[in-house]
């Protein structure tokens, strides 16, 4: 990799592009410019924008530079901010995005140029990791030649369940007790912990637990969020108990990342009611090894 080339400032226009942290004060600057590169390229695509309000855009900018567990940066041009990108470090593996351009400065290699100083920051981190927008071949070629690697493909699914719960499990919210014995099977069927996220999950989100002869056999952080949550299972039986469960106690649609390889599941989901929205592509940079059981990424890893 051309370090120096990297490095180097992206003329367009006027005026070099210079990197920095964001204030406090540019969240909703920040917010505007991810509503409308998201809307703008995923509309024209044909697939609904993941930021589809400047609003709520601008409230998760506010909440992702306000995290001490996450690194931002911006792009900034002509004193305005022309691109943004935010990598999570709570854990050991580092998860990147979302990432975006301003549409008018696209093409500049700005995207590039953001994507190496968030690869930089992770360089003593077990492993960084992203999810991708299959449709986008630009980003998927971008990644690529940075030293991701393509590992898993992914659906994201939307919808309610139709069959009851399982008798045989319990599916309950997870409790404090519970995050030894969940970090414990993160590592086990994935080889890294997700503590932070869990933790987080715990004092502002909605995770559960299903309970197999009295043990923790897989958990979810959120299945109300694609974006958010991810969910680990050691077995089928333990997924479906543990969605059932879920899908029994929240009247809210599931929504969720799922791995398309996993065919019988993939069907049972389809039959159940759930419908596919887009597809998204897993890459990591470092360290990996495929997950056991059933794994459900975020949209950072």
């Amino acid at each position: 990799m051309n370090v120096q080339a990297l490095l180097r400032p992206v003329a367009k226009g006027a005026g070099r592009v210079v990197l920095r942290e964001p204030e406090k004060e540019e969240a909703a600057e920040i917010g505007g410019l991810l509503h409308r590169a998201f809307t703008e390229f995923q509309t024209s695509h044909g697939f609904s924008s993941d930021f589809e309000t400047s609003e709520g855009a601008t409230q998760y900018a506010a909440a992702m530079i306000d995290d001490p567990l996450c690194y931002a940066v911006v792009a900034i041009q002509d004193s305005r901010i022309v691109g943004v990108n935010f990598l999570s470090e709570g854990d050991p593996i580092r998860g990147v995005g979302p990432i975006a351009v301003a549409p008018d400065a696209d093409d500049a290699g700005i995207g590039r140029k953001l994507m190496y100083d968030v690869i930089e920051r992770g360089g003593d981190a077990a492993g960084v990791r992203l999810l991708q927008d299959s449709f986008n071949l630009k980003s998927l070629a971008l990644y690529t030649t940075l030293g991701f690697r393509a590992r898993e493909p992914y659906v994201v699914l939307k919808g309610r369940l139709e069959d009851m719960p399982r008798p045989d499990r319990i599916v309950r919210p997870m409790e404090p007790k519970d995050l030894p014995h969940v970090t414990a099977l993160s590592f086990d069927l994935t080889g890294f912990p997700r503590g932070s996220e869990v933790r987080r999950a715990l004092s502002d989100g909605a995770p559960h637990v299903v309970i197999r002869d009295g043990r923790v056999t897989g958990y979810t952080t959120d299945l109300g969020s694609w974006a958010g949550g991810h969910a680990l299972a050691g077995t089928e039986d333990d997924f479906r108990a543990l969605l059932l469960g879920v899908n029994d106690a929240d009247p809210q649609p599931l929504q969720f990342l799922f791995p398309t390889r996993r065919s019988s599941l993939f069907r049972w989901l389809l039959s159940e009611g759930m419908r596919a929205e887009k597809q998204m592509l897993l890459m990591t940079r470092g360290a990996y090894r495929e997950p056991g059981g059933i794994y459900l990424p975020s949209v950072l890893y």
